[in-house]
């Protein structure tokens, strides 16, 4: 299935118009596993709703050699709009639906990875919206790139799950997700914040342009003096 980026202009309409109730769980980076118990935002657009800045199509995906299967999809909010998200950033919804089968186990919706080069920041929070099938147990953080839902035990229950995290961060780029429990789903186009150039890429940048920068000041100078 193709997947695809829909843009919308009507974000700021929303901005004015939704409120959120409820919290998220604040997960730093590397601290592990911490419960997302209770961690409900009842915010329209947790649940993929309202006007999103941009969207992905529901891909179907399948694992656990084809015994579980069902759809991703992927949104992002603008600054401000689910005012459950204090970090002051982009917010992401990930609805994800688990169609209903005799050996159905869902165990960890993974967002990003190091070769994607999603950059979440030291610090996400994490939930889930209205009408989630089963809530995860825990949510955790690593590598800054790297964002785990889990479900333990696994969830057997088949339906949609509606998947939160309020960043701090303010751009997003297409990234990369994974269904699993024991097997993975392959890689699922998502959006997610857009990762940050290195510090060294970022000097060895201005490191090359420093010549041409040399360059334009020797070439002013002979034209004064000319």
């Amino acid at each position: 299935m193709g997947k695809y980026l829909i843009p919308t202009t009507a974000a700021g309409l929303v901005l004015c118009a939704s409120t959120a109730f409820g919290s998220l769980a604040t997960v730093n980076n590397g601290a592990g596993d911490i419960s997302l118990s209770g961690d409900v935002d009842a915010n329209a657009d947790a649940t993929g709703g309202g006007s999103p800045l941009a969207s992905t199509a529901a891909t179907a995906y399948t694992y656990d050699g084809g015994a579980d299967t069902g759809t991703l999809a992927s949104y992002v909010y603008g600054v401000g709009v689910d005012s459950a998200n204090t970090l002051g950033g982009l917010t992401f919804v990930y609805v994800l639906t688990v169609n209903a089968n005799p050996g159905l186990l869902l165990g960890e919706l993974q967002i990003g990875s190091t070769s994607s080069q999603s950059y979440w920041g030291s610090t996400v929070e994490m939930g889930y919206g209205t009408g989630t099938a089963v809530a995860p147990a825990t949510g955790s953080l690593n590598l800054d790139s790297i964002l785990n839902f889990k479900w333990s035990p696994e969830s057997t229950t088949a339906g949609t799950y509606y998947l939160v995290v309020g960043t701090a961060i303010k751009t997003y780029e297409l990234s990369t997700s994974t269904v699993q429990d024991g097997g993975a789903s392959p890689n699922i186009t998502i959006l997610a914040p857009a990762a940050v150039p290195e510090a060294s890429t970022v000097m060895a940048g201005a490191l090359m342009l420093l010549p041409l920068g040399i360059g334009a000041v020797r070439a002013l100078r002979k034209e004064r003096t000319a």
